[in-house]
Protein backbone atom coordinates (compact mmCIF):
# COMPACT_ATOMS: atom_id res chain seq x y z
CA UNK A 1 0.00 0.00 0.00
CA UNK A 2 1.39 3.68 -1.07
CA UNK A 3 2.30 5.78 1.39
CA UNK A 4 1.20 9.76 1.79
CA UNK A 5 4.84 10.26 0.83
CA UNK A 6 4.74 7.57 -1.85
CA UNK A 7 2.15 9.44 -3.16
CA UNK A 8 3.46 13.06 -3.56
CA UNK A 9 6.69 11.24 -4.87
CA UNK A 10 4.85 9.93 -7.34
CA UNK A 11 2.89 13.15 -8.33
CA UNK A 12 6.44 14.94 -8.55
CA UNK A 13 7.11 12.31 -11.14
CA UNK A 14 4.05 12.48 -12.78
CA UNK A 15 4.31 16.25 -13.14
CA UNK A 16 6.95 16.33 -15.75
CA UNK A 17 8.48 18.55 -17.44
CA UNK A 18 7.37 20.69 -14.79
CA UNK A 19 5.68 23.82 -16.70
CA UNK A 20 4.13 26.45 -15.02
CA UNK A 21 0.33 24.57 -15.48
CA UNK A 22 2.01 21.07 -14.03
CA UNK A 23 3.40 22.78 -11.10
CA UNK A 24 0.03 24.38 -9.76
CA UNK A 25 -1.23 20.76 -10.45
CA UNK A 26 1.31 19.08 -8.20
CA UNK A 27 1.23 21.70 -5.32
CA UNK A 28 -2.44 21.55 -5.27
CA UNK A 29 -2.08 17.64 -5.42
CA UNK A 30 0.43 17.69 -2.50
CA UNK A 31 -2.11 20.04 -0.68
CA UNK A 32 -4.74 17.78 -0.60
CA UNK A 33 -2.35 15.07 0.59
CA UNK A 34 -0.49 17.24 2.88
CA UNK A 35 -4.48 18.21 4.60
CA UNK A 36 -5.02 14.24 4.65
CA UNK A 37 -1.82 12.96 6.46
CA UNK A 38 0.26 16.15 7.85
CA UNK A 39 3.04 13.54 8.72
CA UNK A 40 3.49 13.90 5.10
CA UNK A 41 5.25 17.42 5.30
CA UNK A 42 8.48 16.32 7.30
CA UNK A 43 8.96 13.65 5.19
CA UNK A 44 8.62 16.53 2.44
CA UNK A 45 11.46 18.19 4.41
CA UNK A 46 13.72 15.49 4.72
CA UNK A 47 14.02 14.49 1.18
CA UNK A 48 14.33 18.68 0.44
CA UNK A 49 17.38 18.49 2.40
CA UNK A 50 18.54 15.00 0.83
CA UNK A 51 18.19 16.67 -2.42
CA UNK A 52 20.54 19.48 -1.79
CA UNK A 53 23.08 17.46 0.06
CA UNK A 54 22.50 14.49 -2.76
CA UNK A 55 23.82 17.74 -5.48
CA UNK A 56 26.27 18.52 -3.54
CA UNK A 57 27.73 15.53 -3.49
CA UNK A 58 27.18 14.41 -6.91
CA UNK A 59 24.79 11.79 -5.67
CA UNK A 60 20.76 12.67 -5.46
CA UNK A 61 18.79 10.33 -3.67
CA UNK A 62 17.54 7.88 -5.92
CA UNK A 63 13.82 8.68 -5.14
CA UNK A 64 15.20 11.53 -7.39
CA UNK A 65 16.93 10.41 -10.03
CA UNK A 66 19.27 13.06 -11.45
CA UNK A 67 20.83 16.31 -10.62
CA UNK A 68 18.73 18.10 -12.35
CA UNK A 69 15.10 16.57 -10.94
CA UNK A 70 16.87 16.93 -7.12
CA UNK A 71 17.16 20.48 -8.03
CA UNK A 72 13.96 20.64 -9.64
CA UNK A 73 12.44 19.35 -6.39
CA UNK A 74 14.02 22.11 -4.47
CA UNK A 75 12.24 24.67 -6.76
CA UNK A 76 8.95 23.32 -6.54
CA UNK A 77 9.43 22.71 -2.55
CA UNK A 78 10.73 26.43 -1.50
CA UNK A 79 7.50 27.53 -2.64
CA UNK A 80 4.27 27.71 0.06
CA UNK A 81 1.45 27.48 -2.46
CA UNK A 82 0.82 23.72 -1.44
CA UNK A 83 0.54 24.45 2.32
CA UNK A 84 -3.00 23.84 3.35
CA UNK A 85 -3.75 26.86 5.58
CA UNK A 86 -2.04 28.50 8.06
CA UNK A 87 -1.60 25.57 10.53
CA UNK A 88 0.05 23.66 7.98
CA UNK A 89 2.18 27.14 7.56
CA UNK A 90 3.01 26.86 11.36
CA UNK A 91 4.28 23.20 10.54
CA UNK A 92 6.51 24.55 8.23
CA UNK A 93 7.59 27.05 9.88
CA UNK A 94 8.75 24.89 12.70
CA UNK A 95 10.41 22.13 10.86
CA UNK A 96 12.50 25.03 9.16
CA UNK A 97 13.80 26.47 12.21
CA UNK A 98 14.39 22.75 13.81
CA UNK A 99 16.67 21.81 10.24
CA UNK A 100 18.08 25.55 10.60
CA UNK A 101 21.60 24.51 11.44
CA UNK A 102 21.89 21.91 8.87
CA UNK A 103 19.87 23.75 6.19
CA UNK A 104 22.26 26.95 6.90
CA UNK A 105 25.27 24.60 6.44
CA UNK A 106 23.77 23.28 3.06
CA UNK A 107 22.96 26.61 2.08
CA UNK A 108 26.67 28.10 2.77
CA UNK A 109 28.19 25.57 0.64
CA UNK A 110 25.38 25.66 -2.59
CA UNK A 111 26.47 29.81 -2.67
CA UNK A 112 29.93 28.45 -3.22
CA UNK A 113 29.67 26.88 -5.82
CA UNK A 114 29.89 28.55 -9.01
CA UNK A 115 27.27 29.08 -11.34
CA UNK A 116 26.37 26.52 -14.26
CA UNK A 117 23.35 25.51 -15.75
CA UNK A 118 21.12 22.81 -14.10
CA UNK A 119 18.18 22.19 -16.61
CA UNK A 120 18.31 21.32 -20.42
CA UNK A 121 14.84 23.28 -20.70
CA UNK A 122 13.97 25.58 -18.27
CA UNK A 123 10.29 26.51 -17.26
CA UNK A 124 9.55 29.63 -19.24
CA UNK A 125 10.65 32.67 -16.98
CA UNK A 126 13.48 30.38 -15.41
CA UNK A 127 17.40 30.93 -16.07
CA UNK A 128 17.91 27.36 -15.42
CA UNK A 129 21.12 27.74 -13.31
CA UNK A 130 22.30 26.87 -10.42
CA UNK A 131 21.71 30.04 -9.28
CA UNK A 132 17.85 29.35 -8.97
CA UNK A 133 18.46 26.72 -6.70
CA UNK A 134 20.55 28.58 -4.13
CA UNK A 135 17.79 31.69 -4.68
CA UNK A 136 15.03 29.16 -3.94
CA UNK A 137 16.94 27.78 -0.48
CA UNK A 138 17.44 31.31 0.65
CA UNK A 139 13.31 32.25 -0.13
CA UNK A 140 12.29 29.15 1.55
CA UNK A 141 13.06 31.51 4.94
CA UNK A 142 10.57 33.95 3.49
CA UNK A 143 7.71 31.74 1.74
CA UNK A 144 7.56 29.52 4.90
CA UNK A 145 8.16 32.34 7.51
CA UNK A 146 5.30 32.81 9.74
CA UNK A 147 5.12 36.34 10.64
CA UNK A 148 4.46 37.68 13.92
CA UNK A 149 6.35 38.39 17.23
CA UNK A 150 9.67 36.21 17.03
CA UNK A 151 9.61 35.51 13.56
CA UNK A 152 13.08 37.32 12.78
CA UNK A 153 14.42 34.57 14.92
CA UNK A 154 16.79 33.36 12.12
CA UNK A 155 17.32 36.75 10.10
CA UNK A 156 20.72 37.03 11.83
CA UNK A 157 21.85 34.03 9.85
CA UNK A 158 20.23 34.17 6.57
CA UNK A 159 19.90 38.19 5.74
CA UNK A 160 23.84 38.85 5.42
CA UNK A 161 23.97 36.14 2.83
CA UNK A 162 21.80 37.86 0.65
CA UNK A 163 24.49 40.43 -0.57
CA UNK A 164 26.69 37.29 -1.73
CA UNK A 165 23.81 35.49 -3.40
CA UNK A 166 23.37 39.00 -5.28
CA UNK A 167 26.82 38.79 -6.63
CA UNK A 168 27.46 35.39 -7.19
CA UNK A 169 24.01 34.66 -9.23
CA UNK A 170 22.70 38.27 -10.66
CA UNK A 171 20.29 36.39 -13.11
CA UNK A 172 18.14 35.23 -10.34
CA UNK A 173 16.77 38.26 -8.20
CA UNK A 174 13.52 39.28 -7.87
CA UNK A 175 10.96 40.99 -5.28
CA UNK A 176 11.27 38.39 -2.81
CA UNK A 177 14.80 38.71 -2.30
CA UNK A 178 14.92 42.76 -2.63
CA UNK A 179 12.80 42.86 0.14
CA UNK A 180 14.88 40.55 2.15
CA UNK A 181 17.86 42.63 1.29
CA UNK A 182 16.23 45.80 2.50
CA UNK A 183 16.17 44.19 6.12
CA UNK A 184 20.21 43.96 5.97
CA UNK A 185 21.29 46.02 8.86
CA UNK A 186 23.30 48.10 6.07
CA UNK A 187 20.79 48.06 3.73
CA UNK A 188 21.64 51.11 1.75
CA UNK A 189 25.06 50.62 1.93
CA UNK A 190 25.11 47.43 0.19
CA UNK A 191 22.52 47.89 -2.41
CA UNK A 192 24.97 50.83 -3.41
CA UNK A 193 27.99 48.34 -3.71
CA UNK A 194 25.72 45.72 -5.67
CA UNK A 195 24.81 48.64 -8.54
CA UNK A 196 28.58 49.58 -8.52
CA UNK A 197 29.48 46.03 -8.77
CA UNK A 198 27.29 45.20 -12.07
CA UNK A 199 28.17 48.86 -13.55
CA UNK A 200 31.74 47.98 -13.54
CA UNK A 201 31.34 44.58 -14.51
CA UNK A 202 29.75 45.21 -17.59
CA UNK A 203 28.68 48.74 -17.80
CA UNK A 204 24.99 48.19 -18.36
CA UNK A 205 23.07 47.81 -15.59
CA UNK A 206 19.82 47.44 -18.06
CA UNK A 207 20.85 43.68 -18.70
CA UNK A 208 21.52 43.24 -14.98
CA UNK A 209 18.88 42.11 -12.38
CA UNK A 210 20.02 45.23 -10.65
CA UNK A 211 17.08 47.19 -13.10
CA UNK A 212 14.75 45.40 -10.64
CA UNK A 213 16.45 47.84 -7.58
CA UNK A 214 15.71 50.42 -9.90
CA UNK A 215 12.29 49.94 -10.43
CA UNK A 216 12.13 50.07 -6.20
CA UNK A 217 13.80 53.39 -6.04
CA UNK A 218 12.16 55.82 -8.60
CA UNK A 219 9.81 53.22 -10.83
CA UNK A 220 6.20 53.83 -11.51
CA UNK A 221 5.12 51.93 -8.83
CA UNK A 222 7.81 52.21 -6.10
CA UNK A 223 6.25 53.54 -3.25
CA UNK A 224 3.87 50.42 -3.62
CA UNK A 225 6.44 47.75 -3.70
CA UNK A 226 9.43 49.29 -3.42
CA UNK A 227 11.43 47.49 -0.54
CA UNK A 228 14.19 49.78 -0.35
CA UNK A 229 12.12 52.96 -1.49
CA UNK A 230 12.79 54.76 1.69
CA UNK A 231 17.00 54.18 1.28
CA UNK A 232 16.65 55.64 -2.27
CA UNK A 233 18.26 58.92 -1.07
CA UNK A 234 21.06 57.16 1.00
CA UNK A 235 21.81 54.51 -2.02
CA UNK A 236 22.35 57.05 -4.53
CA UNK A 237 24.56 59.16 -1.99
CA UNK A 238 26.87 56.20 -1.56
CA UNK A 239 26.69 55.02 -4.92
CA UNK A 240 27.40 58.15 -6.72
CA UNK A 241 30.41 59.93 -4.24
CA UNK A 242 32.57 59.64 -7.15
CA UNK A 243 30.41 59.75 -9.98
CA UNK A 244 32.32 62.94 -11.23
CA UNK A 245 35.47 60.95 -12.05
CA UNK A 246 33.48 57.57 -13.89
CA UNK A 247 33.88 56.77 -17.01
CA UNK A 248 31.13 58.55 -19.49
CA UNK A 249 29.57 55.01 -20.81
CA UNK A 250 29.17 54.40 -17.59
CA UNK A 251 27.69 57.34 -16.34
CA UNK A 252 25.56 56.94 -19.00
CA UNK A 253 24.73 53.45 -18.46
CA UNK A 254 23.36 54.87 -14.88
CA UNK A 255 21.02 57.48 -16.31
CA UNK A 256 19.22 54.89 -19.16
CA UNK A 257 19.16 52.09 -15.73
CA UNK A 258 18.22 54.35 -13.05
CA UNK A 259 17.02 57.26 -14.06
CA UNK A 260 14.85 57.34 -17.68
CA UNK A 261 14.20 53.29 -17.25
CA UNK A 262 12.41 53.53 -14.10
CA UNK A 263 10.78 56.99 -14.69
CA UNK A 264 9.79 55.19 -18.38
CA UNK A 265 10.74 58.18 -20.11
CA UNK A 266 13.68 56.18 -22.50
CA UNK A 267 14.11 57.88 -25.96
CA UNK A 268 13.16 55.35 -28.24
CA UNK A 269 12.11 55.80 -32.12
CA UNK A 270 8.16 56.20 -33.53
CA UNK A 271 8.70 52.82 -34.79
CA UNK A 272 9.96 50.67 -32.02
CA UNK A 273 7.37 52.83 -29.48
CA UNK A 274 4.52 51.16 -31.89
CA UNK A 275 6.02 47.86 -31.58
CA UNK A 276 6.83 47.84 -28.30
CA UNK A 277 2.84 48.80 -27.15
CA UNK A 278 1.55 46.04 -29.41
CA UNK A 279 3.81 43.33 -28.34
CA UNK A 280 2.43 44.48 -24.44
CA UNK A 281 -1.04 44.10 -26.41
CA UNK A 282 -0.28 40.65 -27.61
CA UNK A 283 1.08 39.50 -24.48
CA UNK A 284 -2.28 40.44 -22.93
CA UNK A 285 -4.31 38.81 -25.66
CA UNK A 286 -2.25 35.38 -25.31
CA UNK A 287 -2.57 35.27 -21.29
CA UNK A 288 -6.10 35.74 -21.69
CA UNK A 289 -6.39 32.69 -24.74
CA UNK A 290 -4.18 30.58 -22.27
CA UNK A 291 -6.59 30.79 -19.61
CA UNK A 292 -9.42 30.44 -21.59
CA UNK A 293 -10.07 26.82 -20.16
CA UNK A 294 -10.24 28.10 -16.45
CA UNK A 295 -13.71 28.93 -15.66
CA UNK A 296 -12.81 29.95 -11.78
CA UNK A 297 -14.22 33.19 -11.06
CA UNK A 298 -10.53 34.40 -10.06
CA UNK A 299 -9.55 33.46 -14.01
CA UNK A 300 -12.46 35.21 -14.99
CA UNK A 301 -11.64 38.64 -13.38
CA UNK A 302 -7.91 37.86 -14.77
CA UNK A 303 -9.55 37.81 -18.03
CA UNK A 304 -11.20 40.61 -17.73
CA UNK A 305 -8.65 43.28 -16.36
CA UNK A 306 -5.68 41.36 -19.47
CA UNK A 307 -8.63 42.47 -21.79
CA UNK A 308 -8.41 45.91 -20.54
CA UNK A 309 -4.83 45.85 -20.13
CA UNK A 310 -4.24 44.71 -24.32
CA UNK A 311 -6.95 47.69 -24.88
CA UNK A 312 -5.27 50.23 -23.45
CA UNK A 313 -2.02 49.10 -25.05
CA UNK A 314 -3.78 48.89 -28.57
CA UNK A 315 -4.78 52.56 -28.01
CA UNK A 316 -1.32 53.89 -26.71
CA UNK A 317 0.07 52.22 -30.31
CA UNK A 318 -2.32 54.09 -31.96
CA UNK A 319 -1.64 57.30 -30.64
CA UNK A 320 2.37 56.83 -30.91
CA UNK A 321 1.28 56.66 -34.41
CA UNK A 322 -1.06 59.30 -34.61
CA UNK A 323 0.50 62.05 -32.80
CA UNK A 324 4.13 60.86 -31.48
CA UNK A 325 5.38 64.04 -30.15
CA UNK A 326 1.79 64.31 -27.95
CA UNK A 327 2.72 60.58 -26.38
CA UNK A 328 6.31 61.58 -25.64
CA UNK A 329 5.18 64.58 -24.15
CA UNK A 330 2.49 62.58 -22.40
CA UNK A 331 5.66 60.06 -21.06
CA UNK A 332 7.44 63.18 -19.66
CA UNK A 333 4.51 64.56 -17.83
CA UNK A 334 3.70 61.13 -16.03
CA UNK A 335 7.29 60.81 -14.86
CA UNK A 336 7.02 64.87 -13.66
CA UNK A 337 3.61 64.03 -11.90
CA UNK A 338 5.69 60.51 -10.08
CA UNK A 339 8.20 62.90 -9.08
CA UNK A 340 5.70 65.40 -7.87
CA UNK A 341 3.58 63.07 -5.57
CA UNK A 342 6.90 61.35 -3.63
CA UNK A 343 9.27 63.37 -1.65
CA UNK A 344 11.71 60.47 -1.12
CA UNK A 345 12.00 60.10 -5.09
CA UNK A 346 12.74 63.95 -5.06
CA UNK A 347 15.44 63.63 -2.72
CA UNK A 348 17.17 60.73 -4.59
CA UNK A 349 17.11 62.44 -7.50
CA UNK A 350 18.70 65.75 -6.08
CA UNK A 351 21.54 63.32 -5.13
CA UNK A 352 21.74 62.59 -9.25
CA UNK A 353 21.35 66.09 -10.15
CA UNK A 354 23.92 67.23 -7.62
CA UNK A 355 26.67 64.72 -8.52
CA UNK A 356 26.09 63.25 -12.53
CA UNK A 357 28.41 65.53 -15.06
CA UNK A 358 26.96 67.52 -17.74
CA UNK A 359 24.87 66.34 -19.51
CA UNK A 360 22.75 64.04 -17.31
CA UNK A 361 23.03 66.46 -13.55
CA UNK A 362 21.30 69.23 -15.53
CA UNK A 363 19.20 67.03 -16.97
CA UNK A 364 17.89 65.55 -13.86
CA UNK A 365 17.47 68.85 -12.33
CA UNK A 366 15.34 70.07 -15.00
CA UNK A 367 12.96 66.73 -14.26
CA UNK A 368 13.18 68.36 -10.47
CA UNK A 369 12.22 71.94 -11.99
CA UNK A 370 9.49 70.73 -13.67
CA UNK A 371 8.31 68.65 -10.75
CA UNK A 372 8.55 71.41 -8.82
CA UNK A 373 5.95 73.59 -11.18
CA UNK A 374 3.25 70.90 -10.66
CA UNK A 375 3.58 70.49 -7.15
CA UNK A 376 2.15 74.01 -7.00
CA UNK A 377 -0.57 72.72 -9.51
CA UNK A 378 -4.31 73.83 -7.68
CA UNK A 379 -5.36 70.15 -5.90
CA UNK A 380 -8.38 68.32 -7.09
CA UNK A 381 -8.38 67.06 -3.18
CA UNK A 382 -6.92 69.89 -1.09
CA UNK A 383 -8.00 70.05 2.88
CA UNK A 384 -10.05 72.76 4.15
CA UNK A 385 -9.36 74.81 6.83
CA UNK A 386 -10.41 74.01 10.03
CA UNK A 387 -12.79 76.86 10.35
CA UNK A 388 -14.97 75.35 7.01
CA UNK A 389 -16.16 72.37 9.38
CA UNK A 390 -19.69 72.82 10.73
CA UNK A 391 -20.40 69.56 12.12
CA UNK A 392 -19.62 68.86 16.49
CA UNK A 393 -20.08 64.85 15.64
CA UNK A 394 -17.37 63.68 12.74
CA UNK A 395 -19.26 60.43 12.67
CA UNK A 396 -22.60 62.23 11.98
CA UNK A 397 -20.75 64.48 9.26
CA UNK A 398 -19.35 61.01 7.47
CA UNK A 399 -22.89 59.77 7.32
CA UNK A 400 -23.46 62.58 5.74
CA UNK A 401 -20.79 62.33 3.54
CA UNK A 402 -22.04 59.24 2.21
CA UNK A 403 -25.35 60.50 1.51
CA UNK A 404 -24.30 63.32 -0.50
CA UNK A 405 -21.11 62.25 -1.48
CA UNK A 406 -21.38 58.39 -2.52
CA UNK A 407 -25.27 57.72 -2.52
CA UNK A 408 -26.38 61.12 -4.29
CA UNK A 409 -23.49 62.15 -6.22
CA UNK A 410 -24.19 65.53 -5.53
CA UNK A 411 -20.90 66.52 -3.29
CA UNK A 412 -18.05 66.51 -5.64
CA UNK A 413 -15.53 66.00 -6.36
CA UNK A 414 -16.22 62.35 -4.96
CA UNK A 415 -13.45 61.25 -2.78
CA UNK A 416 -10.69 58.85 -4.01
CA UNK A 417 -7.51 57.90 -1.49
CA UNK A 418 -5.13 56.78 -4.06
CA UNK A 419 -5.64 60.08 -5.87
CA UNK A 420 -5.75 61.88 -2.77
CA UNK A 421 -2.16 60.24 -1.77
CA UNK A 422 -0.97 61.08 -5.31
CA UNK A 423 -1.30 64.59 -4.79
CA UNK A 424 -0.64 64.97 -1.03
CA UNK A 425 2.73 66.69 -0.65
CA UNK A 426 3.29 66.51 3.35
CA UNK A 427 4.36 63.22 3.27
CA UNK A 428 4.14 60.05 1.46
CA UNK A 429 0.84 58.30 1.95
CA UNK A 430 1.21 54.63 1.22
CA UNK A 431 -2.02 53.38 1.28
CA UNK A 432 -0.91 49.00 1.27
CA UNK A 433 0.84 50.56 4.71
CA UNK A 434 -1.42 53.14 6.34
CA UNK A 435 -4.67 51.76 5.16
CA UNK A 436 -5.24 49.55 8.29
CA UNK A 437 -6.23 52.18 10.67
CA UNK A 438 -7.88 55.41 10.01
CA UNK A 439 -5.24 57.61 7.64
CA UNK A 440 -5.32 61.19 9.57
CA UNK A 441 -4.68 63.55 6.13
CA UNK A 442 -7.84 61.35 5.03
CA UNK A 443 -9.98 62.17 8.56
CA UNK A 444 -8.82 65.94 8.16
CA UNK A 445 -10.20 66.12 4.57
CA UNK A 446 -13.81 64.67 5.55
CA UNK A 447 -13.74 66.64 8.67
CA UNK A 448 -13.04 70.19 7.41
CA UNK A 449 -14.74 69.49 3.79
CA UNK A 450 -17.21 71.72 3.15
CA UNK A 451 -20.53 71.39 3.54
CA UNK A 452 -23.15 73.69 1.29
CA UNK A 453 -26.29 74.62 2.98
CA UNK A 454 -28.53 73.40 -0.28
CA UNK A 455 -26.94 69.85 -0.52
CA UNK A 456 -27.72 69.42 3.44
CA UNK A 457 -31.23 70.28 2.68
CA UNK A 458 -31.51 67.40 0.49
CA UNK A 459 -30.45 64.82 3.30
CA UNK A 460 -33.58 63.05 4.53
CA UNK A 461 -31.96 59.85 5.36
CA UNK A 462 -28.95 58.49 6.88
CA UNK A 463 -27.09 54.87 6.79
CA UNK A 464 -24.92 53.61 9.60
CA UNK A 465 -23.57 50.17 8.49
CA UNK A 466 -22.20 47.50 10.63
CA UNK A 467 -20.22 45.90 7.48
CA UNK A 468 -22.65 43.16 6.51
CA UNK A 469 -23.76 44.60 3.60
CA UNK A 470 -20.16 45.56 2.20
CA UNK A 471 -19.97 48.97 4.64
CA UNK A 472 -20.15 52.77 3.56
CA UNK A 473 -18.31 53.91 0.51
CA UNK A 474 -16.19 56.77 2.88
CA UNK A 475 -15.10 53.75 4.82
CA UNK A 476 -13.01 52.29 1.72
CA UNK A 477 -10.90 55.75 1.70
CA UNK A 478 -11.03 57.11 5.63
CA UNK A 479 -9.83 53.02 6.64
CA UNK A 480 -9.30 51.01 3.35
CA UNK A 481 -8.31 47.92 5.18
CA UNK A 482 -11.32 48.09 7.45
CA UNK A 483 -12.97 44.60 8.35
CA UNK A 484 -15.68 44.51 10.88
CA UNK A 485 -15.12 40.56 10.94
CA UNK A 486 -11.76 41.17 12.87
CA UNK A 487 -13.65 43.73 15.66
CA UNK A 488 -13.57 46.41 13.30
CA UNK A 489 -16.27 49.24 14.29
CA UNK A 490 -17.83 51.75 12.57
CA UNK A 491 -17.44 55.32 13.33
CA UNK A 492 -19.35 56.15 16.14
CA UNK A 493 -22.14 58.83 15.98
CA UNK A 494 -21.92 60.51 19.54
CA UNK A 495 -23.69 63.39 19.78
Amino acid sequence: MMTALDKAMAAFTAAAPYGWTETKALWAEWADLIESAPALLPGLYRIYLDAVRGVLDDAPPAALGDKARACRFVLVFSASNYLPGFQRKKDAWRLLQSHHAEHLDLLRAALARPDHMVFDMPSRGETGRWGAVVAAMLMLYRRHKVFGPGSDVLEGDIIPLIPDVFRAFPQEIDRTLISMLAEHPDAGTVAADWIRFHLEADGNPSNAPSVALAANLLGAHAQKFGALFSQGPAIFTHLLRDAPSWPEARVAAFWRAFVEGPLQIVPKTQEDAVKDARIWAETYRNAIAASEGDMSLAAKANREKDARSAREFEAEAALIAADFDNWNARRRQGAVRALSSAATKRKALTVVARQLPAPFGPMAQALLDEAKADAARPKVFAIAKPAQNRFRDFGLKLLVIEELMYRQGVLLPKFDIHAFAAEYQKREINVDKDGYAIIPEVKAYFANLPTPDDLLARVERLHQSSGLDGGPRYIDHLFPFWDPGAGDDPVPVTA
